[in-house]
């Protein structure tokens, strides 16, 4: 970091070559786990930086209060739209997804593991969790929740397309995290035309109405059952069509492009 404050002032100053900044990092949102030396060199780099774009709302707030003073606008994370695109061939079996990175107190996965178990019974649906974290303990709470084994299926670590391929052939995306910014998952699964549960942490309330799915109260098992009923229930009143198209409104390729060439010009 100390590098690239170092070369970002001697460009500014060297060749009146201005800079911005992305910004997707969670940790503005809890300053107290952030070093010193960190805090430092992030208030540093921001006085320098013409613009500072952040992920979402939420995130450029967060900043402000932590102390990175400068002029912001939100640009959206991008979403390869051709890709993650709708499908008619869908899981026989209503299937909630799940992907992250499977780190529990982030994403919360066994909050997710222990809802499903309460309505496995209830509704004819199955859970697919995917991510890159260790498997075997949900496995193991999978198991100690009797939850049969036609209805959970935990995989390791895929590849985008095997990623976006499951999700389309799924039914509703699910992220039950206790804290986020604006995470990609989530206008990926309304570019493969699926509605999505998550918890109104962070900016996800900046792209989640009821027409895009359910957003449930951090931590609350209750809210996420309901939501589960909810969707399956309500699956035919959410239009992947739609989903398809906001995402490519707002997360594509060409419209993140768009945005950044705005701002590049306004700070030249």
């Amino acid at each position: 970091m100390c590098l690239v404050v170092k070369e970002s002032q001697q460009l500014k100053k060297s060749i009146n070559l201005p800079f911005i900044i992305t910004e997707h990092w969670t940790g503005y949102h809890n300053s107290k786990k952030v070093k010193f030396i960190q805090k430092h060199f992030s208030k540093k780099i921001a006085k320098e930086a013409s613009r500072i774009v952040p992920v979402s709302e939420h995130l450029g707030e967060a900043m402000k209060k932590f102390g990175c003073n400068a002029d912001y606008t939100v640009v959206p994370n991008v979403v390869d739209n051709d890709l993650f695109t709708p499908s008619l061939s869908k899981s026989e079996k209503f299937t909630f997804i799940h992907v992250s990175s499977l780190v529990d107190d982030h994403k919360n996965v066994t909050g997710i593991i222990s809802s499903f178990s309460e309505i496995s019974s209830e509704i004819d649906a199955k859970l697919l969790i995917i991510g890159d974290g260790e498997i075997a303990p949900y496995i193991k709470l999978a198991q100690k929740l009797n939850i049969p084994e036609d209805r959970f299926t935990i995989k390791g670590e895929q590849t985008l397309p095997e990623v976006a391929a499951q999700m389309a052939a799924s039914h509703c995306l699910i992220l039950f995290s206790n804290y986020e910014n604006q995470p990609c998952v989530i206008p990926e699964a309304y570019s493969a035309g699926i509605p999505v549960i998550a918890t109104d942490v962070g900016g996800i309330n900046e792209h989640l109405t009821p027409a895009h799915g359910v957003l449930i109260t951090k931590g609350n098992t209750y809210e996420l059952t309901e939501a589960m009923k909810h969707v399956y229930e309500k699956i035919k009143d959410y239009d992947a069509h739609w989903l398809n198209a906001y995402s490519r409104e707002y997360f594509s390729v060409s419209a993140v492009a768009e945005a950044y060439s705005k701002i590049y010009a306004e700070v030249i």
